[in-house]
């Protein structure tokens, strides 16, 4: 007998000692199921600029369970859409030529019809030694790796080299704010 061979025989004697009955085919993996989406949501409401004017023809796309669903604001800028949502809500990105892009967290937790209004922002510049008071409302973008907090973009310009210092600083003392930098 050649080594191979012994080898072979004691590895079959390996495996039967190990255990009594002679392994089968291999079983199927268990597939795995997603949760099943929440029932049919109606989402409505409106798409609003900063001095609260309609903002028609905005592009809307919500991350229902099913896949993207897409709508655009009318001409008064109201939306609607009926879809499958994620257990707990789902978020909407929303975008129109000359607006900052908003993206909204829409709770869909015990509520078959969801009103929710969105926020579009014009771009917003500051040159250096310049100042500007922003309101930071419910209905702005939402921020941050879990959409978090509300927030607004501001773009800081300056025409030299240098180091610029931004200040933020609340109207009310029981209001958190905070500054981002991207």
């Amino acid at each position: 007998m050649t080594i191979r061979s012994v080898l072979g025989i004691l590895v079959v004697i390996a495996t039967c000692a190990c255990n009594s009955e002679l392994p089968g085919p291999p079983t199927a993996p268990t597939p795995i199921v997603p949760a099943p989406p929440e029932p049919a949501r109606h989402v409505s409401g409106l798409v609003l600029d900063t001095r609260d004017a309609p903002v028609p023809g905005a592009e809307l796309k919500f991350n229902a369970f099913g896949g993207p669903v897409t709508a655009l604001s009318d001409d008064l800028g109201r939306f609607e859409v009926t879809l499958d949502a994620w257990s707990g809500g789902l978020y909407v990105s929303v975008e129109k030529g000359g607006y900052e892009r908003s993206v909204a967290w829409i709770s869909t937790a015990k509520a078959a019809a969801i009103s929710q209004n969105i926020r579009l922002h014009q771009p917003v510049y500051v040159a250096g030694g310049g100042a500007i008071r922003l309101a930071i409302n419910a209905d702005d973008p939402s921020c941050g790796f879990d959409l978090e907090y509300h927030c607004r973009r501001v773009r800081l310009t300056t025409s030299t080299a240098g180091t610029i210092t931004a200040r933020v600083v609340a109207d009310r003392a029981d209001t958190r704010l905070g500054l981002a930098l991207s």
